[in-house]
């Protein structure tokens, strides 16, 4: 089990799915567009992807990173 120290000094968490990239690209993913103002037609653009299609990555990130949250 690998303890991660948070910022919170008093606190720690278990993550046991610090190795799974898959879920770990989905969490940061998840976070960053849980925390900033994110322009997701500027990043389709530079994904040649179209926007609803970047959103939809970012939905399907944050249902993954969600469920598995939830069943921790």
């Amino acid at each position: 089990m690998v303890i991660v120290h948070t910022q919170n000094k008093n606190k720690t968490m278990s993550n046991k799915n610090w190795n799974d990239n898959e879920l770990q690209f989905a969490r940061l993913i998840h976070e960053i567009d849980a925390t900033q103002n994110i322009d997701w037609d500027e990043v389709a653009e530079q994904m040649d992807l179209y926007e609803s299609e970047v959103r939809e990555v970012v939905q399907r990130a944050n249902e993954m990173f969600t469920g598995v949250k939830l069943n921790d």
